[in-house]
């Protein structure tokens, strides 16, 4: 399989006038990204795909479990993720910020992402 690959900025990444399309491992990190970083309800093609952010996880009565096993979820979801090795969810009030840290074994490989989810 193989995806069209997103930018920093996520733009259709564009080399020599052309699409660069990405396969293996980078595909499922970027689905991965996409994912956890897709709000439920805003993707007018399937109105039931995303995080439940406004639902479930915004507020100031949040439950970091709930919020944990929902970004499992996701994750654990993502097509090519073949199992979860590794999680960590850490939440700034203060900054108003949601990060991960964790492990996928993929079909091809393990991959590891650090990433701010929601700032």
């Amino acid at each position: 399989m193989s995806d069209i690959q997103l930018d920093i900025s996520n733009d259709i990444a564009i080399e020599n006038n052309d699409i660069v399309l990405i396969s293996s491992s980078d595909e499922v990190k970027q689905r991965l990204l996409q994912n956890l970083k897709s709000f439920y309800g805003d993707w007018f093609l399937n109105l039931t795909t995303g995080v439940p952010y406004y639902q479930d996880i915004f507020g100031k009565d949040y439950d970091v479990e709930v919020i944990s096993v929902i970004l499992k979820q996701t994750i654990l979801n993502t097509l090519g993720v073949l199992e979860l090795l590794s999680f960590e969810l850490s939440i700034d009030d203060t900054e108003r910020k949601l990060s991960l840290s964790f492990d996928v074994r993929a079909t091809d490989k393990t991959i590891s992402i650090s990433e701010v989810i929601l700032q």
